[in-house]
């Protein structure tokens, strides 16, 4: 089975102010432009309670449920969707989790310190519960990309000599530099 990273540029401190108002008419219009993707989480995982109910959970502030913890994540993600914006990711797709230390060596042959891995970890930027499995979370705030823009702006293109490799990093860059130039911050998902 094979994974890939879904990115999105999304503003984390409005994503967090609509999740702090608990407004019911929002929890419903959300869940209605939503609707399709919630439905194939409730196709695909069969959970004790619709995906729907998770993302209420999330926007109307209830008590989280344990069972099935990870529709949270997913219905972030759908969050995600729908009050940013998904990003190209044809380097991270189709993948196994080896991608990540493949390309993190690869940029580190080129003179680049960059951990790939950072991506998908310390969370989404958003209080979830956390879930025993997929997706893996990630983010970058806005005041933070350039650090990371600088570190991998060290890789040197001429010793970068594997064609995939060079294209993850490169799109990875491009993230950070999309999101930096439209003022966004960066959550990424694994799956």
């Amino acid at each position: 089975m094979s994974y890939s990273i879904m990115p999105y540029k999304i503003r984390l401190s409005a994503l967090n102010d609509v999740l702090a108002t608990h407004d019911e008419a929002l929890a419903t219009w959300a869940q209605t432009r939503c609707q399709t993707e919630l439905a194939e989480l409730d196709d695909y995982f069969e959970p004790s309670r619709p995906a729907a109910e998770y993302l209420a959970d999330l926007m109307l502030g209830r008590p989280y449920v344990q069972s099935d913890a990870h529709l949270y994540g997913y219905s972030l993600k759908a969050l995600c969707n729908l009050w940013g914006a998904p990003m190209a990711n044809e380097g991270w797709w189709g993948m196994r989790y080896a991608w990540f230390e493949d390309v993190t060596q690869a940029a580190a042959q080129s003179g680049a310190a960059y951990d790939f891995t950072d991506l998908i970890t310390g969370g989404p930027g958003v209080n979830i519960p956390a879930g025993d499995d997929f997706p893996s979370m990630g983010h970058i705030v806005h005041d933070h990309l350039q650090s990371h823009l600088n570190r991998l702006n060290a890789t040197d293109p001429s010793r970068l000599t594997d064609a995939q490799a060079a294209t993850a990093v490169n799109q990875v860059r491009s993230w950070l530099q999309e999101c930096q130039r439209d003022d966004m911050d960066l959550v990424c998902f694994y799956h």
